[in-house]
């Protein structure tokens, strides 16, 4: 399955960073325009982060990056428009991404797109998440 994931730059958001982990550690082809460098296991400023990364966050082995393609600002609407992704994730449409709203200068350009091509967009509802960040808690118990 080929999925996008449109995630905020702002900073950490628990639930957000819920789906990256559980999508990032998947074999799915995942393509994204910002990956959080916070989760992974070579991120050396824990100490700062909300919670001091809690249970979260340095988590993920970071050789996992290179399996995620990444996509600059420029690129995103034609990436989107142009390629051929089963499901295209709003991971917060709260937030902004390189200092825009993301509801006003992505999701309303994808989700016209995305109705004109009759494809899936989903924009993930507070359901879902818990659904995700369950197996995710249920995956870190059995590890620890």
């Amino acid at each position: 399955m080929k999925i996008f994931v449109f995630n905020s730059d702002e900073y950490q958001d628990y639930l957000s960073d819920l789906i990256n982990c559980y999508l990032f550690s998947t074999s799915l082809d995942i393509t994204t325009n910002y990956v959080p460098p916070f989760l992974f296991d070579d991120f050396l400023d824990k100490e700062n982060l909300y919670g001091k990364g809690f249970t979260v966050y340095g988590k993920l082995d970071s050789s996992i990056k290179n399996n995620i393609s990444t996509v600059n600002e420029s690129e995103i609407l034609n990436i989107v428009n142009n390629s051929k992704f089963d499901l295209i994730i709003f991971t917060s449409i709260r937030r902004t991404f390189a200092g825009s709203s993301i509801v006003e200068k992505y999701l309303k350009e994808i989700g016209t797109y995305v109705i004109v091509k009759r494809l899936l967009l989903l924009t993930v509802k507070t359901t879902i998440l818990f659904l995700i960040m369950y197996q995710i808690i249920l995956n870190i118990i059995k590890e620890s």
